[in-house]
């Protein structure tokens, strides 16, 4: 039964992030999945990043920017690589708690589109 619970927690976390484009919770490699929760708690239960990022895509200037927002509820300070399939070298950005960054990983690309990736380490 508690299985069921857990399955059952995690199907309606899934189905609540399916429903905001763009949105996504970089988390750090574990071998365990740990309930759902949200990012400070999860941060704080498992040692794990804490930082949630969104896509962003702007036309300007005959080309698309493409911009990833990162969020840090970290308790501590961090340090996010950032990358995407229109910049796969990426970048780094350091985050302070509580702060909120805007990276640019291209401007001017032809692609209305793009995907992230965000991994994250503290500092």
């Amino acid at each position: 039964m508690q299985r069921l619970a857990t399955i059952t927690q995690s199907l309606v976390l899934f189905s609540a992030l399916a429903l905001v484009p763009g949105a996504r919770v970089a988390l750090a490699a574990s071998t365990s999945t740990p309930p759902p929760q949200e990012p400070a708690e999860l941060a704080k239960a498992t040692g794990q990043s804490c930082v949630e990022y969104t896509t962003q895509v702007v036309y300007r200037n005959y080309g698309y920017d493409h911009l990833v927002q990162l969020r840090s509820a970290c308790q501590k300070p961090v340090t996010c690589h950032v990358a995407s399939d229109s910049n796969p070298s990426g970048v780094d950005q350091s985050l302070a708690p509580g702060q909120s960054e805007s990276v640019l990983l291209f401007r001017g690309s032809p692609a209305s589109e793009f995907t992230a990736s965000v991994s994250c380490r503290p500092e």
